[in-house]
C-alpha cells in the first residue's frame, strides 16, 4: 500500500478509529459545550451531506457508516454514544433512501449503503463480518502523475 490514494485511505481510516473510539465518544458525551454528537453531525456534513463526491470519498462515506453501525451495537459503549451512533446511521439511511443520484456508481453505492443498514439493523451480529478493504496499490486507470480524478 504505498500509493498516494492507499496513504489517502489509511489516514482517514486511523483518524475515524480515533473519532469514533467508544471511551472517547462517552468522554465527549459527558462533558458540556462541544459533544460525541457534534462530532456524528460534522462526519456526516463532510461525508454523507456533501455532494461532491469522489471515489475515495465513497469509500470514506463506507468508513463513517462501518465505524457508526460498530458504536451503535458496541455492548461496552455507554447508551447515550450508542444513541448517538445510531442516529448517525438513520440520518445516512434517509440520504441513501431519498435517491438523489445522478450516476450509476451514486446508486450502487447508495443501494450498498441502504442493504448494509438494512441488514445490520435486522443482524447486528454481522458487523463482525464488515469491513471495507483499502483501494488496490497504484494509480487508478485514467489517473495522471499518480494524482486521483476527483481529488
Amino acid at each position: 500500500l504505498d500509493s498516494p490514494e492507499a496513504n489517502l485511505f489509511l489516514s482517514r481510516r486511523r483518524t475515524l478509529a480515533v473519532l469514533l473510539d467508544s471511551e472517547r465518544a462517552a468522554r465527549l458525551q459527558r462533558q458540556a459545550g462541544f459533544r460525541f454528537a457534534d462530532v456524528v453531525d460534522g462526519l456526516l456534513a463532510e461525508t454523507w451531506f456533501d455532494a461532491d463526491v469522489s471515489p475515495i470519498d465513497r469509500q470514506t462515506e463506507l468508513l463513517v457508516l462501518d465505524g457508526l453501525l460498530a458504536l451503535a451495537f458496541d455492548a461496552n459503549a455507554e447508551p447515550a454514544v450508542r444513541a448517538v451512533a445510531l442516529d448517525g446511521v438513520r440520518q445516512i439511511e434517509r440520504v441513501v433512501e431519498r435517491g438523489n443520484t445522478r450516476d450509476a456508481a451514486s446508486r450502487a453505492h447508495a443501494g450498498y449503503a441502504a442493504e448494509t443498514i438494512r441488514l445490520t439493523l435486522a443482524d447486528p451480529s454481522r458487523l463482525e463480518k464488515l469491513s471495507v478493504p483499502p483501494p488496490p496499490p497504484g494509480s487508478p486507470i485514467g489517473a495522471a502523475d499518480g494524482q486521483m480524478p476527483g481529488l
